[in-house]
């Protein structure tokens, strides 16, 4: 079954995962880096995806009558969010991170990551917010292989969602 949210934003359907019997394939995504443009500069071949973790707090009051602590939940915490393209000669991946670099305040972007289902419906997303890039870099070169030359950028943000 299909889950419809509402119009969100400018008139965009939010398309909640569909429950089935077998798992999706992880080769169909896109990324929306939050500038418009689904052309060539946002087609990424690798999302890697961060670890989502809590915090664990432990706590005894003095007059507890046993010697362990109870546990509960603390901060949410993330890994980093890493992108990887072809090296396609557009250079908006570098001007973002010169931009966190260079402490531009207008660095955050509100992005997410998609996931399509075998017949290009969205099934999946991750949103993450006010995300800036911390990491930037080419893969290396090898003049004696067929590879293609590959730009990795990584982002941290400040909260994750899944719908």
């Amino acid at each position: 079954m299909t889950i419809v949210v509402g119009p969100r934003g400018l008139g965009k359907t939010v398309v909640m995962a569909t429950l089935r019997d077998h798992p999706y394939e992880a080769s169909n995504f896109i990324v929306d880096l939050a500038t418009g443009d689904s052309g060539a500069r946002a087609g990424f071949f690798a999302v890697v995806l961060p670890e989502a973790l809590i915090d664990e707090v432990a706590y005894r009051s003095g007059a507890d009558r046993t010697q362990e602590a109870r546990k509960q939940p603390g901060l949410a915490k993330y890994g980093h969010l890493v992108l990887k393209r072809g090296l396609i000669g557009s250079t908006d991946l570098w001007e973002w991170w010169r931009q966190a670099r260079n402490g531009d305040a207008a660095v955050d972007r509100n992005i997410s990551v998609t996931l399509l289902d075998e017949a290009g419906a969205e099934v999946w997303r991750w949103r993450f917010r006010n995300a800036f890039p911390v990491g930037y870099r080419v893969l290396p070169l090898e003049a004696g292989c067929s590879d293609i030359a590959v730009e990795e950028l990584t982002l941290t943000f400040d909260s994750m969602d899944i719908e």
